[in-house]
């Protein structure tokens, strides 16, 4: 099983991990358009919209879920700087809503109004509904899937042998191993970041220049060549982080990582900074080797 750590708390890490459902097609379309073309954000969209959503006669619940993600929308579009916009029609539900047991799964409708939707299970599916360790949270349902978010405590390790510590930078991972016998420095290239994201920007500037006179067609290939960058870096980075995890496993190493908030932004605003010569966005340069 592959978890995501996103928090500690007094007895040790909380790991979660999605896992989707198919599920046999039911009349949950008019509930999927009310759930996201209704609404707009948090706790002042929830005193705004609270009395307008009772009118659809839905679950109170679906209130809070809506505005949980228009807030989570409206702040991606803040950072992107786009316009917020739910491109595909879904709801969210936190544990407290739902009943998921014997591969059926149970939602609101209506105040004492249920839909009852029968999962299609296979072995991996099974393996994460019949463990015991493992806590449910929310679940997000789009037209085809069902995807349940499960999550578990992990027990803090004590007693390690050493010390992984790492500092990340645009073009590698660079860091040291501590032990009580010796100190070896690690080092992950990321070049091929770098020039997978610059092999990708020159083609999309040249898609740009052949296909302006066809919109539908250049919107259409620009797309397809920004999920292709993706997969692309995703893979790369995936294999470095296996390599470091594999490392810290055989030294039975503790992972000491830098303070990463804002790096992102620090990062973007570098990359899209405009010569104020000729009013062009500079491409980030990548060293020669």
């Amino acid at each position: 099983m592959v978890f995501c750590i996103v928090g500690s708390d007094a007895s040790g890490l909380v790991a979660v991990k999605a896992v989707a459902f198919q599920y046999e097609p039911e009349a949950v379309g008019p509930l999927l358009e009310n759930f996201c073309m209704k609404i707009r954000g948090r706790f002042k969209l929830i005193n705004t919209a609270y009395r307008e959503f009772k009118g659809y006669g839905l679950h109170s619940h679906y209130t809070l879920n809506a505005c949980e993600v228009a807030a989570a929308i409206l702040k991606n579009a803040e950072w992107n700087h786009c316009s917020p916009v739910a491109k595909r029609l879904f709801l969210k539900l936190d544990n407290q809503t739902y009943q998921l047991e014997n591969g059926t799964l149970r939602i609101p409708l209506k105040p004492r109004q249920f839909i009852t939707l029968k999962l299609e299970l296979g072995e991996h599916q099974r393996k994460f509904l019949n463990d015991t360790t493992l806590k449910r949270g929310s679940i997000t349902l789009t037209e085809r899937k069902i995807i349940v978010a499960f999550d578990k405590t992990e027990v803090t390790r004590l007693g390690y042998a050493s010390v992984l510590a790492y500092d990340t930078n645009e073009l590698s991972l660079d860091g040291a191993l501590s032990s009580p016998v010796e100190i070896k420095p690690i080092h992950a290239d990321l070049h091929r970041v770098a020039k997978i994201r610059a092999n990708h920007f020159k083609r999309r500037r040249r898609l740009q220049t052949r296909l302006s006179h066809c919109q539908r067609k250049l919107n259409a290939k620009m797309t397809g060549d920004r999920e292709h960058e993706r997969r692309r870096v995703d893979a790369v980075l995936h294999q470095v982080a296996k390599e470091q995890i594999n490392l810290a496993k055989e030294e039975n190493a503790k992972i000491v990582l830098e303070n990463l908030k804002d790096v992102r932004r620090s990062v973007n605003r570098r990359v899209r900074k405009r010569n104020r010569y000729n009013g062009v966005n500079q491409s980030p340069s990548t060293p020669k080797r």
